[in-house]
């Protein structure tokens, strides 16, 4: 599922980040080939542990270099609507971003799949610290909300068109994009199908 993921995220790269470099992690037996033919850089990382392969696609967070760096789930798929997110986040000059787009995602400020920031984040030795520990399947969001949303909260432009908890950052409404049936952070199946939340 996430190898098919991957793969039509990567098709659909040039018509919705034109400009962006697409970088995978992934374990060393992952099938990279028809990744690679569709221009992304592979990063193989070992065999991940109890999930913590979940968090290696955080790392360009600390890399020189990296200008902007968004965060998305090979399982779902990338589109005009988030694409559009991330444009007015870039014209607002502002840290960080996040998106919330079903009212799934009110459960936490900051998901996994579906944020973004500018310029090298801190605490480095804390995120390879949470890499050390035997991690369940949604231990990477608690390591968001723990250790990253305190150094983004005052500069994070958060969008959603539902009404988010009071105590969050409060969000703008999506802006204007080509028409979409679906939500930014959408799941889909290995066959392609949408899976219903």
């Amino acid at each position: 599922m996430y190898v098919r993921g991957a793969e039509e995220n990567a098709k659909l790269m040039p018509e919705i980040y034109p400009g962006w470099k697409m970088i995978v992690f992934c374990e060393d037996t992952t099938p990279t080939q028809q990744l690679r033919r569709l221009g992304c850089e592979i990063r193989r990382m070992g065999k991940s542990r109890k999930h913590t392969g979940m968090m290696w696609r955080f790392l360009p967070a600390w890399e020189d270099g990296v200008e902007r760096v968004i965060f998305r789930d090979a399982d779902s798929r990338i589109n005009v609507r988030e694409a559009a997110a991330v444009q007015a986040w870039i014209e607002s000059g502002k840290k960080a971003h996040c998106m919330h787009d079903h009212p799934h995602h009110l459960c936490l400020p900051l998901f996994g799949g579906m944020w973004g920031v500018k310029g090298k984040l801190k605490r480095f030795n804390e995120f390879k610290e949470h890499c050390r520990m035997k991690m369940r399947r949604v231990d990477d969001m608690k390591y968001l909300q723990k250790c990253v949303l305190p150094q983004i909260r005052d500069s994070l432009l958060r969008h959603a068109d539902l009404p988010c908890p009071a105590h969050w950052v409060q969000p703008e409404p999506f802006p204007p994009h080509p028409p979409y049936s679906g939500f930014v952070g959408q799941q889909y199946s290995a066959g392609g199908i949408s899976v219903s939340v």
